[in-house]
């Protein structure tokens, strides 16, 4: 009898496709999907040191601060770096990444003490400036970029040669400028601008980049707190593809009975 019911189960198990149809196919995708979502992913920013409050020795252009001593009493509160730490690197032919503290004018960090003026004080002869870092997505899927912004100067871009408008992009996925002060982005305060987008392949390198545009003279937008973290889905889309991967997995327990 026992042997008759080994027997049995495994031709339930070699037609379980047909026996069980489309559930049990619907089941194991889910079940998929489920396990593809890392935990946790919802969270994880994907850009390195993005709020720059990661620090080291490097020594700024200008000033020939350490970028860990700036904000330290007397030294500067300021300097401009060809690369920060976390992979962030100046583009070619930009004046560098400025690096500001809470103590440099009246504004303080988004998150932190420290954050990004794009229209550098440099003494290379150019002050707009650049700066790259190669983000890597390990799944395909939907995406937040998000980043904080201010303009520094008090007077609209439309008067004054766009000095605090700068662009940025994500590859070819993300592209977009934003400028101030306005309703929208008032004059020392911080704007949180996001995009939404899709990776559709796994293991994608995309190169973030911010760029400072319009008039040179050292005065432009700053930048803090930037991220990219995945987009998850609503409890509601998880609740209800549990419940078809439920359904699949009753409807073959039935068969099997």
């Amino acid at each position: 009898m026992k042997s008759r019911k080994s027997n049995r189960q495994g031709l339930l198990f070699a037609h379980g496709r047909s026996m069980a149809g489309n559930g049990v196919a619907l089941a194991l995708a889910l079940g998929a999907v489920i396990a593809a979502v890392p935990a946790g992913a919802a969270t994880m920013n994907l850009v390195d040191n993005g709020d720059f409050e990661t620090v080291d020795t490097r020594t700024g252009n200008t000033n020939s601060a350490a970028l860990d001593q700036l904000a330290s009493p007397p030294g500067a509160t300021w300097d401009v770096y060809n690369s920060l730490p976390g992979g962030w690197v100046k583009t070619a032919g930009s004046g560098g990444i400025e690096i500001q503290t809470n103590t440099t004018i009246p504004l303080n960090a988004h998150s932190g003490s420290h954050y990004v003026e794009l229209d550098s004080s440099t003494n290379q002869g150019f002050s707009n400036s650049g700066m790259t870092q190669n983000v890597t997505f390990a799944n395909a899927g939907t995406y937040l970029l998000s980043f904080w912004y201010s303009p520094r100067v008090n007077t609209p871009d439309e008067t004054s040669n766009n000095t605090n408008i700068i662009s940025y992009s994500l590859g070819t996925l993300v592209t977009g400028t934003v400028s101030g002060p306005s309703l929208a982005t008032p004059w020392q305060q911080w704007t949180e601008i996001t995009n939404q987008f899709n990776v559709q392949s796994n293991n994608t390198s995309l190169t973030l980049t911010f760029q400072a545009m319009g008039q040179q003279e050292t005065l432009g937008g700053f930048i803090d707190t930037v991220s990219i973290t995945a987009v998850p889905l609503p409890a509601a889309a998880w609740l209800f593809l549990s419940a078809l991967g439920g359904l699949g997995l009753v409807k073959r327990r039935q068969q099997l009975a």
